[in-house]
């Protein structure tokens, strides 16, 4: 599907009952700049089709930024001005308005905003039990180690360590890990795993390893860094997990990426 048959522009009468009714619904707008600047923001009132929103940290009244909020699986889409106004912002719609259904395939981009942690189970060579859930980020630096020395052993829910993610969708997710931990997954191939999202804890299954490529981090120069893309079977407490953070206006999703290259493309 191309952009052109995604996003599709509301007329004015359905723009006015959508914006009442993001109103009543209590539920937050997202507001961005870019991949890194962003926020969730309140909506306070909607007066014809200006909205009423609390001040956000990054507020610039010369820019003009992307808007975005969710209703009832659809999701809605603009761009706006903005003016300061007795403490609080005054948006004003800047063009259309756009809506497009949710997709499953939407990808959520999780660090550096939403901590989450994959924890692989990894079954020992000396051991029959596979239910051992191993913080794989605790081997050993040695390589030798990485294949003979499964020591910390995770019960419950861990607090630190497992390999950080980048982006996550209800099926697949990419994470960041070192060359010396990227061996040790593409050894042991684990199909199993538990994927902690803040507070929550998800159980996937069926995981394959899909690609491997450098992952460059200034903060750690000189350390062999790799991005792995693993795919998993759905789940649905997973689904239910990625729906809520999305129509929290929490993350910023790989449809929001695609609007702005909507716009980019529109005024092209």
């Amino acid at each position: 599907m191309n952009q052109d048959d995604l996003f599709l522009k509301l007329e004015l009468s359905d723009i006015e009952n959508k914006l009442r009714e993001l109103l009543f619904s209590r539920h937050p707008l997202k507001i961005w700049e870019d991949v890194n600047t962003y926020a969730r923001v309140e909506l306070k009132s909607v007066e014809n089709l200006s909205l009423k929103i609390a001040k956000f940290d990054f507020y610039n009244e010369e820019k003009v930024y992307f808007v975005s909020f969710n209703l009832r699986g659809m999701n809605y889409y603009f761009r706006a001005t903005t003016e300061e106004l007795d403490g609080d912002v005054k948006l004003t719609p800047l063009g259309d308005i756009y809506r497009v259904e949710r997709r499953r395939d939407v990808r959520l981009r999780m660090h550096p905003r939403v901590p989450s942690q994959l924890y692989l189970k990894i079954d020992r060579e000396d051991e029959v039990d596979t239910g051992n859930v191993l913080s794989i980020n605790k081997v050993d630096n040695k390589e030798r180690a990485l294949f003979q020395s499964f020591q910390e052993e995770l019960r419950g829910v861990p607090e630190i360590g497992g390999v950080k993610v980048l982006d996550l969708s209800e099926k697949g997710l990419s994470a960041v890990c070192s060359s010396n931990e990227a061996k040790l997954i593409t050894y042991s191939k684990p199909t199993s795993a538990i994927l902690i999202v803040e507070k929550n804890n998800v159980v996937i299954e069926d995981i394959e390893v899909i690609y491997e490529v450098d992952y460059l981090d200034v903060r750690l120069e000189g350390v062999g860094m790799k991005k792995l893309g693993m795919s998993f079977s759905a789940n649905p407490k997973l689904s239910e997990l990625i729906n809520n953070l999305n129509d929290e206006s929490i993350v910023l999703s790989s449809l929001d990426e695609e609007f702005a290259k909507f716009i980019d493309q529109l005024e092209g």
